[in-house]
This record gives C-alpha cells, structure tokens and sequence, in this order.
C-alpha cells in the first residue's frame, strides 16, 4: 500500500505543473476554452458556429433547458439536443426550489469534474508531505444514485463521481461504495456511521459541513470517545464546500482538537467544479479556466437593474460582486448559476462566493447580504465560543405595536451563555459591516434590534426531513426576502408546543 501511494504521489506531480499553469495563464485558457464551447457538438446543434453566434447569446436559465431535459429523461421519441447525454446531474434541493437536472456529458465529466478532483488531489500532496489517502481511508458523505438505467443515470454529481472511483481504490473509502450511493439517506447515515465509529484508519472526510457535524457527533456516541482524533487519530483533512465554513470553524476545532490540521475548500456544483483553495491559508479558491467551461460576469449591480452587460474574465475588478454565467462543453450557454462571486485577485484568479442572487434581506431597504451576515455571524460566535448547527433569518414586518427586526432562527451547537447579549452584539456588527442597515437601526425607528429563535438540538434535521428534502446535498436558504420559510418554521413549533401539552 505505500507503494501504490509513492506512486500516485509521483504521478500527481503533472496535475502540479498543470495548476502553476493554471495561475499564470488563465486569460489564453479561456480563450481556449471558449474554443472547445463553439465545436462542441451542443453548439453545432444549436447552430453556433463561431464566436460571434456565441456572443449575441442572451444570458440563459434552467428553464430555457427544461423541456430538452424532461424529454430526454422521460424518453419521448422526439429527439432532443441531449439525446446521447447519460448522465444527469440532480442538484441540491433548498427550503424554496426544486432539483434541476443537469445534462453531464461524458466528455464533460471527464475534462471537468474528473480531472478537477485530480488536481484537487495534487494540492492536498503538495500542501501535505504526509498525505497518505492510498494506505488508509476516506470518509465522503453525500452523493447518491437516484435511477441507473442502460440510457440515462441521474444523480448527485457526487454520485456520478464516487461510482466512477475505479474499483482498485475501492477499499479505501468507508463505508463500501455501494453504502456511499445508497439513496435512502437516513439508511446511508446510519449505517456510514456504524461503519466510520469502527473504523481507525480515516485520514480524510468530505461534505456540508452542518452533516459532517452531525455525523461526527452520532460517531462519538457509537464510539464513546470525546473528539473525533480518539477514533481517527491519523485525520488530517477535512475538504469541505456547499456552504460559506466561517461558521463552523470553532464547533470543528472542537471536534478536531489538532493545530496542524488541513481544512481544505473546494467550490463545485452540479453544473461544474469551478474553483479550488491552493493555498494554506484560505485567500481565495483558484478559479479553474482549463477545464470545459468559459466564464463571464455581470456585475451584482447591474443584474439587479436588468442591465446584463457581460464581462470576459479579462475585465473583471477586485472586491466587485458578480453573478456567474458559465458556457460548457456540456449545452450550457451564458448559464446564471445563481451564486455571486467576487474577486480576492487576478493574479492568479481566484474568488470567493459571497451570496446567491436570491439570498438577501431588502425588505425595509436595508439591502442585507449573506457575506455580511456569515462575517458578523462568525466573529460573534468566536467572540463567545459558541457554534452552531444551522440558521436563516427572515423579515418580521412591522405591526401597529412594534416595528419590524430580523428574526433569525438558530440551532446552536453550543449556544452563548447570555443569549440577549449575543443578540446585541451581533446586530451592532451588522451595523457596522452594513450602512443601509445601520440607518434602518437608527433610533430603532424602521428596524429594532435582530430578534433570535433557539431552536432544540436537530430541529432542522426533523424539518428537512418532513419536506422530503433530507440529505447531504440539500440546504436551508440563509437569507429569505419573505416570510415563507419562516412561517414553516413557526408553525411547526406551535404543533410541536401543543402536542406537548397535551397530557
């Protein structure tokens, strides 16, 4: 077994030389990639023959690709675009919208999801002398096979990548790959953590961070240990994306007790790997220009007013919010992915995700944004060393009574000692991060300070459950411009209040 990994360490020193690439010449790669767009044969179905077909393309959404998508996977006799297209990635269901289902040719696979991992994996050797992955074992929670027929497998893009592991490195997840694929969620994590609690030998885990915590912990009880390093002793890495990790940082350091552990972040979805952390230090993920996909932006502003004035990666600025748009080799063109981004530098590229064009809080005119609320957020819950689980917040309108607050509904980890205090104190580092807000707050005349709801320890867990939406790849949206969600929520706790009462 050390062998295969000297071997494999030697053979990722080419995805090394790749990545210095990578970040010296992003501008001529995606002129390349671009390239790879327009002869794709998507593009000649399509009727895109050169770049100037591509350039008066309007922006486009999942809609303008549904009814291909639909036909495609109902097996209408009517061809479709998509026709010799397998795989289908489904993506994360959120408290608001339903799965898409993302056409993942298999030449896309390979030049995008398949080979970004490869790359991911030569950071994590280069970033680590001792990464030994091929003698010990990987943790990976998420990904599933939903249908796997002879025409068509639709799954998470976790799922498509974990049954494409070749079968020699199959021994060196846990639980067994056929255990990882199971679609059954609540069978998957128990069984995942039966397995992991016996299991010693883990030097990597993977996922959301709010499942991993949840499945460290039910490792724990099945263990009887106090931290996660008592029954893996060897971890090293956690390689984690899907939600913004500031505030979970505390909660794992206490889970992994080890000053030279690797948190390592990866930004991908189903519609594309598009960016990976390069460096120890987490200054921005390495934007992936080499692999099937050209980029182009909209400033946050500008989409807000419906002016899409489009940038190539060449005119993009630092610390300015943009919507993403990708074109893949894949049939996906001038794509809103919905994620907003914004540059920590170009040189080399890389990014970090500062929201969802959806996730905000502009209800009074205070014109909220997820950065702000997961910075605010994080620094309050370091200040009292406290941790979470999960949250959103939502508007609570004002009435003749009282005026309006945010109302934020938190499941702590670890809750503040004094949670009036941890209210206040967060409000005031929204002011301060927030201008619109702090005007608002003003004399509490349009705004009163941020209101919390603690709610009992797997809460949402339950919820998620009862909306069908239980798994590692869906989500709660943060930041809610209604009170849709938080009606839900209130709802459930006055049910949950009166069946209590009930003798």
């Amino acid at each position: 077994m050390r062998l295969i990994n000297k071997i494999i360490r030697a053979y990722l020193t080419r995805y090394g030389r790749e990545l210095n690439y990578v970040r010296n010449n992003s501008l001529d790669l995606q002129r390349r990639q671009l390239q790879k767009v327009l002869r794709s044969p998507f593009s000649a179905r399509r009727g895109i023959k050169k770049e100037d077909d591509f350039r008066r393309l309007p922006v486009s959404s999942y809609d303008d690709y549904s009814e291909a998508v639909s036909m495609r996977l109902n097996s209408n006799s009517k061809p479709t675009i998509y026709d010799d297209v397998k795989y289908f990635a489904r993506t994360a269901g959120t408290t608001r919208h339903e799965s898409k289902y993302i056409p993942t040719s298999a030449e896309y696979f390979k030049k995008n999801h398949a080979h970004a991992s490869w790359l991911t994996l030569s950071i994590l050797y280069s970033l680590r002398k001792d990464m030994d992955l091929f003698c010990n074992k990987t943790l990976l929670m998420g990904g599933a096979i939903y249908s796997d027929t002879q025409d068509k497998i639709i799954a998470d893009v976790s799922g498509i990548m974990i049954k494409k592991i070749p079968r020699i490195f199959h021994r060196y997840h846990v639980p067994s790959i056929q255990d990882t694929l199971n679609s059954n969620w609540q069978e998957k994590f128990k069984t995942t953590a039966i397995k992991a609690a016996a299991e010693t030998d883990v030097v990597m885990i993977g996922g959301v961070p709010t499942w991993i915590t949840t499945l460290c912990k039910e490792v724990l009880l099945l263990s009887g240990k106090e931290n996660i390093l008592e029954v893996w002793p060897n971890l090293k890495v956690f390689l984690h994306g899907g939600v913004n990790f500031a505030p979970y940082r505390l909660l794992f350091s206490e889970l992994i007790p080890k000053e030279d552990f690797t948190y390592l972040e990866v930004y991908n979805a189903s519609e594309g790997f598009f960016a990976v952390q390069d460096t120890v230090v987490n200054n921005g993920l390495l934007l992936m220009t080499n692999a099937g996909i050209y980029y182009e932006f909209i400033s946050q502003s500008d989409f807000q007013k419906e002016n899409y004035k489009i940038l190539d990666l060449n005119r993009v600025e630092i610390n300015v919010p943009y919507v993403l748009l990708i074109s893949n080799i894949s049939g996906l063109y001038r794509y809103v992915l919905g994620d907003v981004i914004a540059f920590c530098s170009t040189q080399p590229y890389r990014i970090k995700v500062v929201g969802r064009i959806e996730e905000y809080i502009n209800a009074f005119g205070e014109n909220l944004n997820l950065s702000v609320v997961h910075e605010a957020l994080a620094a309050e819950l370091k200040a009292n060393k406290s941790s979470i689980r999960e949250f959103f917040v939502a508007p609570k309108y004002l009435s003749l009574q009282k005026t309006g607050c945010h109302q934020w509904f938190v499941e702590f980890e670890k809750e503040p000692i004094d949670l009036e205090k941890f209210s206040c104190d967060l409000d005031r580092r929204i002011q301060d991060k927030n201008f619109e807000y702090r005007q608002k707050r003003s004399s509490d005349l349009a705004l009163r300070n941020l209101e919390i709801i603690p709610l009992k320890n797997g809460f949402f867990d339950y919820f998620m459950r009862k909306k069908g939406r239980i798994g590692g790849q869906n989500k709660i949206q943060k930041l809610n411009n209604n009170r849709r969600l938080a009606e839900e929520v209130v709802s459930e706790l006055k049910r949950r209040k009166r069946s209590e009462a009930i003798p």
